[in-house]
């Protein structure tokens, strides 16, 4: 008997023990912090409405390019005329006009040289950058030298009159040009078996953005942050050897003069097929046949209408792949991948029109329908890059990780070429949404049979050193400034979606929000702001205290199981639970309690269970004892001390 009761003090003891320790822990957590009532307390305006839309006078201006360029191989130079019609919809006069020169990231002059060069190689600064010349304004019929300065990768232009308001419109012509850096940031050239692949974007002049919010947005090219462009409609001609292939964004206007009769006859046949069409073959990589051999040089006209931005690639050693893609019901178009002949087959980029198409359609199906006629894939060195209707992509990448790769870029056509973020300054409004969208893709694909391993379910607890490290910054740090732009633009932000449509809100509820908000931000200039917003009012949740703790700061997550009593002492009573958040960052609550009897309990408790502090009783309908209780058995969130996640009798 004295062992028997020397057993039972014992267990007692240990309970008891445990459950003290638990609740002694200090809990970092301030309610009135966390569910601050002043975030985004501020009225909506004519421009930007309070629930998150575009208000009843948004405005944003628009930049016109007709471009014509000659690339020349054997100098990798590119010169030419760009003539950018720019129209003032703001209601500002404008005394100055500002311009993006992103390959003078290049010159020893820019400011990514000084930022970079004890980091990179010395020889990624080649001191090329733009040549530019001959620059004019014409308006009202007259046209005169254009008074500028060039500050690294930005040209102001300044007016001897300002630009009207509310229509305003002007005409800038120059001449540039440049030579192709040997160093892949983005864009340049490498060297294949068969030949040299071009790879062309940030390649013209083109205008910044004027917006309501900050005016003019003239963050230097530092190559972390990316892009901020404003939406047109692009006329642009690549004179080339007739040796090569040129493909680009938007749709190529001159097939008759740049393609051979057999090849617009597989491109027609292409556009009907759902099995990739080899429009050059690999048998025909070089082959003087494949290229019409009248002239010396061709021309190449493509056009894309409502765009950001548009790229290109050239070269005379690429197999041609299509295959038709449908937006929607009434839409098709092509889906494209031009490759050097030694990276295809059926493990690598002989799918690549495929996973175009594919990605194309999931996104249309589920986010907006895809607006232009044509996107195409095209490799890269390493790593991945995204331009409206093209993309760049390693070229090493086998079948999983090209499709992966592929589809986050594509991905991108949606955020930011369609809702036109700012990159630069906000690059989770575009590569967050896009890390998230592109997994859910890849769930979809093929039923999910290019998943990386682990899935999402990996993703939490290998973050959550990263979210622990204070070095981090927050979400919605600049990624110049960020020291870890995959962790705060791509993987932290991406994980927060995920959280929200799965472990807050609900999976209908944020599709839905994320479809409004793409639909009423499309071809236009969303801020932050509008976003959270949006998401607010159409799941009709209140998540300012997720924007806060996710995305300005660096918070994190500690929910632990403090103790368990019985009602009245008596385990058939009901079983009461004390939960403790001992972090800044709340969460819902997901509870999974199992009794003695075999009989298990799943819970889940809203965040506004912490509003009241950092302690929380939840009461059970229980029979008999409990066996444990473990707080988020999926093991979503990235809990940083996981041990107290679980107790045990």
């Amino acid at each position: 008997m004295k062992s028997f009761i020397q057993f039972i003090l014992g267990c007692s003891l240990l309970l008891i023990f445990q459950s003290n320790a638990a609740a002694q822990q200090t809990s970092n957590f301030d309610a009135h912090e966390a569910f601050d009532q002043t975030l985004f307390d501020r009225p909506g305006t004519v421009y930007r409405s309070g629930r998150g839309t575009p208000g009843p006078q948004y405005w944003q201006n628009e930049a016109d390019y007709t471009i014509r360029v000659t690339l020349d191989t054997a100098a990798n130079r590119i010169e030419g005329t760009d003539v950018i019609t720019y129209t003032n919809n703001s209601p500002d006069q404008l005394h100055t006009l500002w311009l993006q020169l992103d390959q003078n990231m290049f010159a020893e002059d820019g400011k990514a040289y000084d930022v970079h060069r004890s980091t990179r190689p010395a020889n990624n600064f080649e001191d090329y950058g733009f040549d530019l010349s001959n620059v004019k304004l014409r308006r009202g019929g007259q046209t005169t030298s254009a008074d500028y300065e060039i500050k690294g990768t930005r040209m102001q232009i300044r007016l001897k009159e300002p630009l009207e308001a509310n229509g305003g419109t002007i005409e800038i012509t120059m001449n540039f040009g440049y030579t192709i850096s040997h160093q892949f940031i983005r864009t340049g050239r490498m060297n294949t078996e068969n030949g040299f692949f071009f790879d062309i974007s940030q390649w013209y002049p083109r205008m910044c953005v004027y917006d309501d919010i900050r005016g003019w947005n003239t963050l230097p090219f530092l190559i972390s942050g990316e892009f901020y462009t404003e939406f047109g409609d692009y006329d642009y001609y690549i004179t080339a050897p007739s040796n090569m292939v040129v493909l680009g964004s938007g749709n190529l206007q001159n097939p008759g003069d740049v393609l051979t009769d057999q090849q617009q006859k597989r491109l027609d046949k292409a556009r009907k097929s759902d099995e990739t069409i080899h429009i050059i073959k690999p048998s025909e990589v070089g082959a003087r046949s494949t290229r019409p051999q009248h002239k010396n040089k061709l021309t190449w006209h493509y056009s894309m209408q409502n765009t950001r931005d548009v790229a290109w690639a050239a070269s005379n050693a690429l197999v041609w792949d299509a295959v038709r893609f449908k937006a929607s019901d009434n839409r098709s178009g092509l889906a494209m991948a031009g490759y050097p002949k030694s990276i295809g087959g059926d493990t690598a980029w002989g799918k690549a029109a495929q996973f175009v198409k594919g990605s194309v359609e999931i996104f249309s199906n589920q986010w907006y329908e895809y607006p232009w006629e044509s996107a195409t894939v095209v490799p890269q060195p390493g790593g991945g890059m995204e331009f409206p209707g093209m993309v760049f992509v390693g070229k090493d990448f086998n079948t999983r990780t090209l499709w992966r790769v592929v589809a986050h870029e594509y991905a991108h056509n949606w955020f930011p070429m369609l809702v036109g973020s700012q990159e630069r300054r906000y690059p989770w409004m575009d590569e967050g949404i896009v890390t998230y969208i592109s997994a859910t893709a890849t769930l979809q694909y093929k039923n999910g049979k290019y998943m990386p391993y682990g899935g999402w379910q990996a993703q939490p607890r290998h973050l959550t050193d990263k979210f622990s490290d204070p070095q981090m910054g927050a979400v919605m740090t600049r990624p110049d400034v960020s020291n870890d732009v995959g962790f705060t633009a791509y993987r932290k932000p991406g994980l927060g979606f995920y959280l929200l449509r799965n472990y807050v809100v609900g999976a209908e509820s944020f599709d839905y929000a994320l479809r409004r908000y793409t639909e009423q931000w499309a071809f236009k200039h969303p801020s932050p702001l509008d976003f959270f917003r949006t998401i607010n009012n159409q799941t009709g949740e209140n998540l300012n205290w997720f924007w806060k703790g996710w995305f300005y700061e660096t918070w994190t997550i500690d929910q632990a199981v403090s103790d368990v009593h019985y009602v009245d002492a008596n385990p058939e009573e009901g079983s009461l639970i004390t939960l403790r958040n001992l972090d800044k960052m709340p969460m819902p609550v997901k509870l999974k309690v199992f009794e003695s009897n075999g009989r298990t309990h799943r819970r889940k408790l809203p965040v506004e269970i912490w509003q009241d502090g950092p302690t929380h009783k939840v009461r059970i309908n229980t029979k008999s004892r409990l066996d444990s209780v473990i707080i988020d058995p999926e093991k979503w969130l990235p809990d940083i001390n996981p041990e107290n996640n679980l107790w045990k009798r």
